[in-house]
């Protein structure tokens, strides 16, 4: 267990390192695959002395793995960790536009969204008028005048 955590320690502080999540993934492959070939080979095998055989320092190990990639591949990975940057800040970006338009909809509104309903009530307690004689008076009312 402590093997393995020492792995994703190492792993995770390299891979911030690298351009993109294809480069990532195949440092991960790589690194497994030399562990794997480690464990065939070696009886009594610890994942400091692959760390010790991969680089001085996980970053290193990382930077050394890209660099020894064709050129052809540094370029797609680099490329597609940019493009995956944009995308980011065009998300962040996009985020807070629509929260300053909700902002700016509350302050300009007051926080009260107006709805017109055109509704209007007629108060005719107190009075003893009919129910036909109320309706006849409410039309009358709300007839536009001329």
């Amino acid at each position: 267990m402590r093997e393995n955590d020492e792995q994703s320690r190492f792993l995770k502080t390299a891979q911030a390192v690298l351009p993109g999540p294809t480069a990532r993934k195949e440092f991960v492959r790589y690194v497994q695959a030399v562990a794997q070939d480690m464990q065939e080979n070696a009886e009594d095998w610890d994942f400091s002395v692959i760390a010790e055989q991969l680089g001085p320092s996980p970053r290193q190990a990382a930077l050394d793995f890209f660099d020894s990639q064709p050129p052809e591949i540094q370029a797609q990975w680099t490329a597609e960790g940019r493009r995956r940057k944009k995308l980011l800040w065009l998300a962040v970006g996009a985020t807070i536009a629509v929260l300053l338009l909700a902002v700016a909809f509350f302050v300009v509104t007051k926080g009260v969204m107006i709805v017109n309903t055109e509704t209007t009530y007629f108060d005719f307690s107190g009075t003893s008028m009919t129910l036909e004689e109320q309706t006849k008076l409410a039309m009358e009312l709300m007839k536009p005048e001329a």
